[in-house]
């Protein structure tokens, strides 16, 4: 029977958005995975995302408990397909994209 690697990571979401206004989305680091750098979340997605700080750009908010969760029950399902989209409103950035932005 074989072992499980112990040395494999699962990719997560960080507790903290920030707000890109040129290009008007969220960006959510997604640490531990080797293709995707971030997930980029309009306004308009589906979530509760009123607390998220739009004033300045680059400016961090805490995602909180319950929208961090949604993120990573999202990033997971997002993996497990090999799908970019994670949800409506919400996509993978690849490091190179965000090298790029």
């Amino acid at each position: 029977m074989p072992q499980p690697d112990a040395e494999i990571e699962i990719p997560t979401v960080d507790d903290t958005a920030s707000w890109d206004e040129k290009q008007g989305v969220f960006r959510v680091p997604v640490h531990g995975s080797s293709t995707f750098a971030s997930m980029a979340i309009l306004p308009t997605a589906p979530l509760l995302l009123a607390h998220l700080d739009t004033t300045a750009h680059n400016k961090k908010t805490p995602l909180g408990d319950e929208l961090r969760a949604r993120l990573q029950i999202e990033l997971a399902v997002a993996l497990e397909r090999h799908g970019r989209q994670v949800a409506t409103d919400i996509i993978l950035l690849t490091h190179a994209q965000m090298k790029a932005l």
